[in-house]
């Protein structure tokens, strides 16, 4: 499956999930409505005790953000004891973007990539990704910006006469654990 054709600045200030698919069972509009209306209390009931949460700590929450999403990390962080998530997670969640799927889906299959900042711009053109930036040099400044590392990928700038940029598969980790 490939990325949207989606204008950089919109992909940029997206975060992007994975939904799994719907379950071959359909159901009709009165079951569907009879079981929102079972769960409306719980997820109510969920919602006032996670903001409540996140006011209560919002003072003392971390900060730092690895993403674009200064607020809305803040605000989870916050909120974190509420929701049963780990700081780990919500870094992991927060800082995925278009350009990591993109990098991700390049180094599919294989262990690194080598080249200048246009070529890679051309080469995730070729996996489904196009307009990852509006040129070499905007790209080599998201990637320098993006926790790549996080996701499992390195890299490195090899500067030169040819500035190319290394890219690198490490091996997976879980979210929590942490590198030795």
């Amino acid at each position: 499956m490939t990325a949207p054709d989606v204008p950089a600045a919109f992909a940029g200030n997206s975060m992007h999930i994975h939904l799994d698919g719907i379950r071959p069972h359909h159901r009709n509009e009165y079951d569907i409505g009879c079981a929102i209306e079972t769960a409306a209390p719980s997820v109510v009931g969920s919602l006032c005790a996670a903001v409540s949460c996140a006011l209560r700590n919002l003072a003392s929450a971390d900060a730092r953000s690895p993403s674009r999403f200064a607020d809305v990390h803040h605000w989870t962080m916050a909120a974190a004891p509420a929701l049963g998530l780990t700081p780990d997670q919500i870094n992991y969640a927060l800082a995925a973007s278009p350009l990591t799927d993109a990098v991700a889906n390049l180094l599919e299959g294989k262990k690194e990539w080598t080249g200048t900042a246009t070529a890679l711009l051309a080469a995730l053109a070729k996996v489904g990704y196009p307009r990852m930036a509006s040129t070499p040099r905007a790209l080599s400044q998201q990637l320098t910006t993006t926790p790549l590392e996080m996701f499992g990928i390195r890299m490195e700038k090899q500067r030169g006469d040819d500035r190319n940029i290394r890219l690198t598969q490490t091996p997976e980790i879980c979210v929590g654990e942490t590198r030795s």
